[in-house]
């Protein structure tokens, strides 16, 4: 603003930038002591406000120092005719008005929005502090006239409560060079409406052959993946227990700021309050990981979740309908049969009954035993015949006959990791030895060897599809 011409020397200025909306101060350069701080606003967005809901900027005096460096206070800090500003939707840049300077020094300020104890509908309300610095000294180009120059600093809301009662030294700030004639300032108010939903599965490993039986697994063995409705993946969860049946944890959450933009259908409810609903379809299916072994979910299972939500346009994003299954024309609706509620947030189970994804695992490993056989004295010409039976109930599990050279071939042995029952290891006890035919049946002269030996096959579970196998002799 300039005396004499009764009118500001720059156009107002305007925001940019903000998604939302923008607080900006504008500040004016004067070389004959006047000036003057805009504020503007921007609403790039409907949810929250109206055309006439309105905020509210304050300005206030802090401090003047002199020239020699003496405070005296906000008192002697000069101030416009009105110190807030009330901004609608539908207004322009307004100014504070003008403020006339007459003595040298420094003069501080501050700027605010009005801000109610807790944000309201959805607005998450910008409670910073722009700080501003008015320098005013004789204008050595004009005589009589004053050059007033102005640099301003926003001090963060963190900053604000870290310096708690003792405030902030708004003189020792990092102000811009005071030859800055024009400062924008610019606080930023945005908009929130958010939800959240946790789905639970529980996963089981079991045994090819014998699906009674399960195996215990490594957390983050597994991976499951949720596809949008266009089929494409948009994320990834890990089961997070080792145990048999261990659990996965799939997150939902929601912003009306990115999910509630396009695809929704309006309505009123019965109160007249006006919403939009959007419904979201997702798919979740295990992915297949190539461990040898192992089966990815061989019944080819997949979970549809349909989750509707309703957005009030006033902070407000809720969930009105959940639906979940293995048929997509056929989910049922569990929104009021959720598992539990931590902190406000809701978890569904994929399935009530047994397992979300269940995979089948085999391992398996056959054994070749040979032995040697000794005919003294005389050379083997005839075959004899050997077996090899378990310790404990004698039932025979293999047999073998010699060859014209000695050689024992026995019957290969095969195990199947079922036979470990969900044990680490275990250990299968046989005894050998050799068949002593019936007196009419022996050949004649020899003497049969009654000797015995005690054969262990120690087998372990490598969980790569194969049996781990340790085999011991010993005789008795």
């Amino acid at each position: 603003y300039r005396k004499g011409d009764d009118q500001f020397t720059e156009e107002d200025p305007t925001a940019t930038g903000n998604p939302y909306h923008v607080n900006t101060f504008n500040n004016t350069y004067s070389e004959s002591g006047g000036a003057t701080f805009y504020v503007s606003k921007n609403f790039n967005t409907g949810w929250g406000i109206s055309a006439k809901t309105s905020f509210i900027f304050r300005l206030e005096a802090l401090d003047f120092v002199d020239t020699n460096n003496v405070k005296h206070g906000s008192i002697a800090v000069p101030m416009p005719e009105t110190s807030t500003v009330e901004i609608t939707a539908s207004d322009g840049a307004r100014p504070f008005g003008i403020i006339d300077y007459s003595v040298n020094g420094t003069y501080y300020y501050q700027i605010s929005e009005d801000c109610p104890e807790a944000d309201e509908n959805g607005i998450d309300y910008d409670r910073r502090i722009t700080y501003v610095k008015v320098v005013v000294e004789n204008d050595p180009s004009s005589s009589g006239d004053k050059k007033v120059t102005v640099a301003s600093v926003t001090v963060s809301e963190e900053e604000l409560e870290e310096a708690g009662t003792q405030g902030i030294n708004y003189e020792t700030l990092n102000y811009p060079p005071s030859s800055v004639s024009t400062t924008t300032v610019t606080f930023t108010n945005t908009y929130k409406a958010e939800t959240s939903l946790n789905f639970v599965g529980s996963k089981a490993l079991v045994y090819e052959e014998n699906r009674d039986l399960a195996r215990a697994f490594e957390a983050g063995e597994f991976e499951f993946a949720i596809l949008n409705e266009n089929g494409d993946e948009i994320s990834t969860v890990q089961n997070e227990s080792s145990e048999v049946g261990g659990t996965f944890t799939i997150p939902f959450a929601f912003s009306a700021n990115v999910d509630m933009r396009t695809g929704t259908t309006s309505g009123t409810d019965e109160d007249g309050t006006s919403y939009t609903e959007k419904i979201f379809t997702y798919t979740v299916i295990e992915k297949d990981r190539s461990a040898e072994g192992v089966d990815y979910n061989p019944d080819g299972t997949e979970y549809t979740i349909k989750i509707k939500l309703r957005h009030d346009g006033k902070g407000n994003l809720t969930v009105e309908s959940v639906a979940v299954g293995t048929d997509p024309d056929g989910l049922t609706d569990i929104t009021n049969n959720y598992e539990s509620v931590t902190d406000g947030v809701p978890t569904y189970k994929l399935t009530e009954d047994g397992a979300a994804f269940i995979n089948t695992y085999d391992a398996t490993a056959e054994l070749t035993l040979h032995a040697k056989k000794v005919l003294e004295n005389q050379a083997l010409g005839s075959n004899f015949e050997f077996i090899i039976e378990n310790e404990d109930d004698k039932k025979e599990v293999s047999t073998g006959t010699s060859n014209s050279e000695g050689t024992i071939t026995f019957d290969t042995l095969t195990y199947n990791v079922a036979d470990l029952n969900n044990r680490p290891s275990v250990d299968f006890n046989y005894i050998v030895k050799e068949v002593i035919p019936s007196e009419g049946n022996k050949v004649p002269g020899v003497v049969y060897d009654l000797t015995q030996y005690r054969l262990t096959v120690t087998l372990t579970d490598k969980k790569n599809g194969t049996l781990g196998q340790n085999v011991k002799v010993e005789k008795i």
